[in-house]
């Protein structure tokens, strides 16, 4: 394989694998909004002693770290934002009835 075969090949191996992130990029705003809901979602488990206890089986989906949130949702498509939004309104809802 000669330098520019490989070359070419970096390139668009390059390509195909940036090209999905910026497909699904997320807007700036809307996961501003959806890092602000989910810590507010964060904190009401970590104050409901029931729903605390379950939180350490996904440390990344509990956090606190605003950024984790924020990172995420920009390389997530919005079906799957709104899907994680669910699952942790419906765990709240859920250890809240215990």
């Amino acid at each position: 394989m000669t330098y520019k075969n490989w070359a070419f090949g970096v390139l668009v191996a390059n390509a195909v694998l940036s090209f999905p992130m910026a497909a699904w990029a997320a807007d700036r705003d809307f996961c501003r909004d959806y890092t602000t809901a989910a810590l507010r979602q964060v904190h009401e488990a970590e104050q409901t002693p029931f729903c605390a206890r379950g939180l350490a089986s996904n440390p990344t989906r509990w956090s606190e770290d605003r950024r984790v949130h924020f990172d995420w949702c920009r390389t997530a498509s919005p079906d799957q934002v709104q899907a994680e939004r669910d699952f942790r309104t419906h765990y709240i809802r859920e250890c809240r009835t215990h």
